[in-house]
C-alpha cells in the first residue's frame, strides 16, 4: 500500500481542462493533474431542498464537473511532470450558467463556467461572424448577478452596417443603465 508523502503536496491555479485532465499552475510550471477518487467520491453540490448540499451519488450526476477553470487546488505530485488533486479551495467568486434540460423531468443544475474572476472581458466580432447579441447579453446578466465588473471588447469595426448596428446596441445597453462607448 502506497502512503501519502506530505512533503509533495503544493497548491495551484486550474487554468485548462480537457476530459478529466486538468492543467494546473504552480511556481512557473504546468502541472498535468487528474481528481484523486476521494475527492471524486465525496464531490458534493449544491441542488438539494431548501438549498441544502447534495451528495453526487450515481454517475447520471457524475458528468458535472467539481472543478472549473480558476479554482484554487490542492494537489499531491505523482512525479515531476503530473499529479493528482486532493481539494478544491473555497471560491471567491464565480461566473455560471444554468444547464439546459436535457428531457422532460429532468433537472437543470448549475455549470459553472469560472471561478475566482478579477473581471469578465467577452470578446466578440462585430463581422465576419455576425454578433450574436443574445449571447453577450447572457454573459452580463451572469456577471451582473455574481457581482462581476464586466468590459466588452469587440473586434473587426469594418463596415458602416456593423458600426451602424453595434451603436444601436450599445444605446440600448445604456438606456437600460450600463454603461458603454462604441
Amino acid at each position: 500500500m502506497q502512503t501519502q508523502n506530505t512533503d509533495t503536496i503544493a497548491h495551484g491555479v486550474v487554468y485548462k481542462k480537457n476530459l478529466s485532465q486538468y492543467h494546473v499552475h504552480t511556481n512557473g510550471r504546468v502541472i498535468l493533474c487528474s481528481l484523486s477518487a476521494k475527492l471524486w467520491k465525496d464531490f458534493e453540490y449544491s441542488g438539494g431542498k431548501g438549498g441544502r448540499k447534495k451528495r453526487v451519488t450515481n454517475t447520471r450526476e457524475k458528468h458535472m464537473d467539481p472543478v472549473a477553470i480558476g479554482d484554487r487546488v490542492r494537489y499531491q505530485l505523482v512525479d515531476d511532470d503530473t499529479g493528482m488533486i486532493l481539494e478544491v479551495l473555497p471560491r471567491q467568486n464565480k461566473l455560471t450558467r444554468q444547464s439546459a434540460k436535457p428531457m422532460p423531468g429532468a433537472h437543470a443544475f448549475e455549470q459553472v463556467i469560472a471561478a475566482n474572476l478579477d473581471q469578465v472581458v467577452p470578446v466578440f466580432a462585430a463581422a465576419n461572424p455576425e454578433p450574436r447579441w443574445h449571447m453577450l447579453d447572457r454573459y452580463l446578466v451572469a456577471a451582473e448577478y455574481h457581482g462581476l465588473p464586466v468590459r466588452i471588447a469587440i473586434t473587426k469595426w469594418t463596415s458602416s452596417r456593423t458600426l451602424r448596428l453595434s451603436r444601436t446596441y450599445w444605446k440600448m445597453l445604456n438606456a437600460t443603465g450600463g454603461s458603454a462607448t462604441p
